[in-house]
């Protein structure tokens, strides 16, 4: 279901959104808008873990949440290696 807004309200259905109206547009253009936004590292770290979320879907603004991130990807891959050891080398089986 796409979400449509009024570019002009339209007389016959007085602005509000209706199947007749030839002026609705897209409320969000995904291939082009970008949010800035701030996030607390620990959610992040859950965001990136569960796999909600990938390090290549966003960039940093600053060094430091750079720097931040490298942390918590590094701390991610050591924890599943150390979880699972098995998982570095399975062509002996």
């Amino acid at each position: 279901m796409s979400r449509t807004s009024h570019s002009v309200a339209a007389p016959e259905c007085g602005g509000a959104p209706c199947s007749s109206c030839e002026r609705q547009t897209p409320l969000l253009d995904e291939t082009t808008e970008q949010v800035r936004l701030e996030i607390n590292a620990d959610r992040l770290r859950h965001l990136l873990k569960m796999g909600a979320l990938c390090a290549a879907d966003f960039r940093c603004l600053d060094c430091e949440s750079t720097q931040c991130v490298w942390r918590i990807c590094l701390m991610n891959c050591i924890k599943h290696f150390v979880e699972r050891p098995s998982g570095l080398c399975n062509r002996n089986k």
